[in-house]
């Protein structure tokens, strides 16, 4: 069932490629349950097709693909888009650069997700000395010690 490039998962077969390296592959795990065409998906976040294009190209987002080929925008992929969006336009961030906060982001993510999990389970001692060390090697990782 196509309706004005809105695809449901089930009428299409959907080929979810593996971004090249590991940034931002959280947002492309998810399961799909429902994708935009690129004409919808740029339209929504007010972006020319071209630019989507141009992302898709450098790895800033990685949409699923039909067997035709065709890109195929989730919600995660428009999140992705609209902060990528709102670093290059609002704080003059070059593609680079906003690939940078989002792999930042996405660690820190995974520091706060690792702390709440040992919150929840009663081994907060445990759970925040891994937490404390992820952030030393972010850091670290940026040329940082601390």
């Amino acid at each position: 069932m196509v309706n004005r490039g809105w695809i449901v998962s089930k009428s299409v077969t959907v080929s979810n490629s593996k971004p090249e390296n590991n940034l931002g592959s959280e947002f492309n795990q998810d399961p799909v349950i429902g994708v935009y065409t690129i004409s919808v998906a740029s339209h929504l976040i007010s972006m020319h097709p071209n630019t989507l294009r141009k992302y898709d190209r450098t790895g800033l987002v990685k949409p699923s693909r039909t067997d035709g080929r065709r890109r195929l925008y989730s919600e995660n992929d428009l999140l992705r888009l609209k902060i990528v969006k709102l670093l290059t336009e609002r704080y003059g961030l070059n593609l680079e650069g906003a690939k940078l906060v989002l792999a930042l982001s996405l660690r820190i993510k995974e520091v706060v997700d690792l702390l709440e999990q040992g919150v929840n389970n009663q081994v907060y001692k445990n759970s925040a000395k891994v937490a404390s060390k992820e952030l030393r090697q972010l850091f670290l990782d940026l040329g940082i010690k601390i």
